[in-house]
């Protein structure tokens, strides 16, 4: 069985396959923060890319390592269409930079690899005025680098993933998260002005990784804290949901075996028969701090398939070498007899 064959078995049935499949990658993201995987390969004298040095079954593409240290995801890259996007801030921190949405972004103190941003939407209050902000566009040469990558590496027996978009979290990062809150409650046309443009984009995005030949398209849309949703599941399932039902959707009539994968960190518990309804095939990445796991997999083990459940916030960080074995043992035991797994850290180390 190759990596393709284990992968469509895991993922896509929800089943079983001839071993359970570990990654320190989850989706199109790559697992190391970039300063430490540099540190870990000079340490460790590796020399080839670090999913060929571990053998992963599913690779990111273009994996993010081929593009510098400070690159998380593999995916089609976009292109900011906005001559001047200074004009949507009142204020402009030094050493400010500007992402393809026209987000503003200002280095992290401590470590270049983390930033503080502003939304660039957060002065508006005119749905007109939002819904004509300019979106960004695909690059075609992008399109094509993603297309020769998911070929090559296909040719291997392995499975590639390419970031797809969001919802929720492009929303709130347009608007600002108090804002956007505040707006779907208080106004709500404004929420689903912002809620409609992401969602035009992230359908033109994961489309376009469809056609150029990705296995999985790799959702990202964080919803989750500690303790419940950021906000009230009624709310979700009224703004968020029929937005990711569309996209899924489509994605499937065109390819019934295109996998979708969803990242939505913390206690999304409330939701996951919404996501399991909306058609997404995989989920990541059930943080352990946050939800009762064996609950959530004796609920709905066969209707979606796990990836992910090795504690990010306790183990990998302060566990001693024996207590990373005893966790990853007691879920390969576990949740692993289940099928539909993919065992991985809940997040970037």
């Amino acid at each position: 069985m190759d990596s393709r064959e284990r992968m469509k078995k895991i993922l896509l049935e929800k089943n079983s396959a001839d071993r359970i499949p570990w990654s320190f990658d989850f989706g199109a993201t790559q697992g190391f923060n970039p300063t430490l995987l540099s540190r870990y390969k000079a340490k460790k004298g590796i020399k080839k890319p670090i999913y060929e040095h571990f053998g992963y079954d599913v690779i990111a593409i273009p994996y993010p390592e081929s593009k510098g240290t400070q690159e998380l995801n593999g995916g089609i890259k976009f292109i900011t269409t906005i001559k001047d996007p200074s004009i949507y801030y009142d204020e402009i921190p030094d050493r400010a930079e500007f992402d393809a949405w026209g987000i503003l972004y200002y280095q992290w103190p401590t470590d270049p690899t983390f930033k503080n941003f502003k939304p660039p939407l957060a002065l508006m209050d005119d749905p007109e005025e939002i819904e004509a902000y300019p979106e960004p566009r695909l690059s075609e040469e992008s399109i094509l680098e993603v297309s020769c990558w998911a070929e090559m590496i296909r040719n291997t027996g392995k499975m590639t993933a390419c970031y797809a978009g969001s919802i929720y979290e492009w929303s709130w990062w347009l608007r600002g998260q108090s804002k956007f809150m505040m707006d779907l409650i208080l106004a709500p046309v404004t929420a689903q002005t912002v809620v409609e443009k992401v969602k035009k984009f992230t359908k033109k995005l994961a489309l376009a990784s469809q056609e150029a030949g990705a296995d999985i398209l790799a959702f990202y849309d964080d919803a989750g804290t500690q303790s419940s949703l950021q906000i009230r599941p009624e709310l979700w399932r009224k703004f968020i949901k029929p937005a990711w039902k569309d996209i899924i959707s489509e994605i499937k009539k065109r390819n019934p075996d295109t996998i979708t994968f969803l990242h939505s960190c913390g206690n999304i518990s409330s939701i996951i028969p919404d996501i399991i309804e909306i058609g997404f095939d995989v989920l990541h990445p059930l943080q352990p701090e946050t939800m009762d796991l064996n609950s959530i997999v004796s609920s709905y083990a066969g209707k979606i398939a796990f990836w992910g459940t090795v504690s990010n916030q306790r183990t990998m960080p302060f566990g001693t070498c024996e207590e990373v074995r005893a966790e990853v043992k007691e879920r390969m035991l576990n949740i692993g007899k289940c099928g539909g797994f993919i065992l991985s850290p809940s997040n970037i180390l």
